[in-house]
């Protein structure tokens, strides 16, 4: 190996806390929020699906097709 090889092996990986915690926080509010209140949950999420599928259907199948694309060049 070279040195900068063994250097980057060696040093610690940084965390981000902020970011962290803000989107466990996120994540956690959305949880207890579906846990507490499911139908309203279910209806809220079903009216942001049929918004991202009938009014930006064509962005949708586009990110789709990308993902797909971007791991089979992962998976290559």
């Amino acid at each position: 190996m070279t040195n900068d090889a063994n250097n980057s092996l060696k040093q610690p990986e940084s965390v981000d806390w902020q970011t962290l915690i803000i989107s466990i926080s996120v994540i956690l509010l959305l949880s207890v929020l579906l846990f507490l209140f499911p139908e309203r949950g279910n209806r809220s999420i079903e009216i942001a699906f049929q918004f991202l599928t009938q009014r930006l259907g064509w962005i949708y199948i586009g990110f789709g097709i990308v993902t797909i694309l971007f791991l089979i060049g992962l998976a290559s």
